[in-house]
């Protein structure tokens, strides 16, 4: 028995709580903690995005042992005396699954400071994306007994109100296997280069430089931008404007993580053209890993959710930094690109991110 299986079996399981909806269609990150528990028959309850509307969570394959819901907030949540209802339901729903023993609670991304205040105790709170939610010294970050970030930049925001507490973990990170025939549903239009910076994933557009990736074909005229994924409607007027038209430029719909081996057979570098936005100051660019995966090395701009890659790979300001920064990267050894996979991947590891929360909260709660 490992030391984070004895820990968490010794709580009696964990109750994770979020505002997000985690375990929609496109999710992998977060959830992989859940599974890694239960896979070894701890009991996990999952709470997923508070709201009213029905909300069927996705899991595939589903894990014994692993009870995914919703806490449940009725319509109209501005008015005072029905946030306060909707309050007193989720603490009420919350407690149900902490008896009879003194089961962890980890609070992924983030919930209603009044919800955290009337909590009997909270373990863990994971800081995602957005690093300025919640107030460090608000009752969330208050009462956990562990602060998790996911980079530097909020975890000094966390550590300057409590530094014995917040700590730096990478994001947990399950790869998927790729399915029978995942080099099959890529068609490559005729002439398109042979030198290529894809992206897949989300490429939201708040989330994605889609005029950086028209600049960098301007300024790489042997090079060719490939995008596979979803994005949202801003996305999709961004695209139309900076890219649809563009001959080198080629976008495939969304498609499993499983099934992107024969994208990156193609693509050269990940291109990470991320822009900064105070919503994603606290992310980290998970993408990086499963391009390593493919054995496809990543470049992209210097920003805050990028600066853990920082030194390990090329990253810059400006386009014709970024363009630099690709060729950089495209020129790395193969061996090179696959020890930076292993290592990355040791780090990311569910199972290395619940040992290292284990061990934090252990010396709290005298290993109980």
């Amino acid at each position: 028995m490992t030391a984070w299986d004895e820990y968490f079996r010794g709580r009696g399981g964990v109750v994770f709580l979020s505002y997000c909806r985690f375990w929609e269609r496109h999710g992998f990150v977060q959830q992989s903690l859940a599974r890694a528990l239960a896979r070894v028959g701890i009991p996990v309850d999952w709470l997923d995005g508070a709201g009213w509307r029905p909300y069927q969570p996705l899991l595939a394959p589903p894990v014994a042992g692993l009870s995914v819901g919703q806490l449940f907030a009725p319509p109209g949540r501005r008015l005072s005396g029905i946030d306060r209802v909707a309050t007193l339901l989720q603490t009420r729903a919350i407690a149900r699954r902490l008896a009879p023993g003194k089961r962890v609670v980890w609070v992924q991304a983030g919930i209603e400071e009044a919800l955290a205040r009337r909590l009997p105790w909270i373990d863990v709170f994971s800081v995602f994306d957005d690093p300025y939610r919640h107030d460090p010294a608000g009752p969330l970050c208050t009462k956990a007994r562990a602060i998790v970030c996911q980079n530097m930049l909020a975890y000094r925001r966390y550590a300057a109100v409590h530094p014995g507490k917040a700590q730096l973990l990478l994001p947990p990170v399950e790869l998927p296997r790729p399915s029978p025939g995942a080099t099959a549903g890529f068609p490559w239009p005729a002439g398109f280069p042979e030198k290529v910076v894809g992206y897949a994933g989300s490429f939201l557009g708040a989330g994605f430089d889609f005029t950086l990736a028209r600049r960098f074909l301007e300024l790489k005229s042997d090079w060719g931008v490939a995008l596979v994924g979803r994005t949202d409607d801003a996305g999709e007027k961004a695209i139309s404007a900076e890219l649809e038209r563009h001959p080198r430029f080629v976008r495939f719909p969304w498609v499993s993580p499983d099934r992107l081996a024969g994208f990156y057979l193609r693509v050269k570098v990940t291109g990470l053209f991320y822009p900064r936005t105070p919503a994603q100051d606290g992310a980290f660019a998970v993408k990086a890993l499963e391009s390593l995966a493919h054995g496809v090395p990543v470049a992209g701009t210097k920003v805050p959710k990028t600066e853990g890659l920082a030194g390990t790979f090329p990253f810059a300001e400006g386009a014709e930094g970024v363009a630099r920064a690709v060729e950089e990267a495209a020129a790395m050894p193969v061996g090179t690109v696959r020890d930076l996979f292993r290592r990355l991947e040791e780090q990311m590891r569910p199972e290395a991110h619940l040992d290292a929360v284990a061990g934090a909260l252990a010396p709290v709660m005298g290993h109980r």
